[in-house]
């Protein structure tokens, strides 16, 4: 199934509406992966409507090795 057909499918599966609380929490979370101690366990905020990765932490590359800048492109 092509990139743009998926992105279709999800924006009908997911309505969602502007909510200033979320985007707090979010940015609580990201504020407290600096916070954290590098560790073998890593987390990701991802945009289910957009198929992208809203934030990657810091333990990701070191967990499996991925350069997470790869996956933040938008193709």
């Amino acid at each position: 199934m092509k990139h743009q057909k998926i992105k279709e499918i999800y924006k009908s599966i997911f309505e969602s509406y502007s909510n200033p609380s979320l985007e707090n929490h979010i940015k609580k979370i990201i504020e407290l992966d600096s916070f954290l101690p590098y560790s073998s366990t890593f987390f990701c905020i991802t945009n289910t409507q957009e198929l992208m990765f809203e934030y990657i932490s810091k333990n990701f590359k070191t967990c499996l090795g991925i350069n997470p800048i790869e996956l933040k492109k938008k193709e």
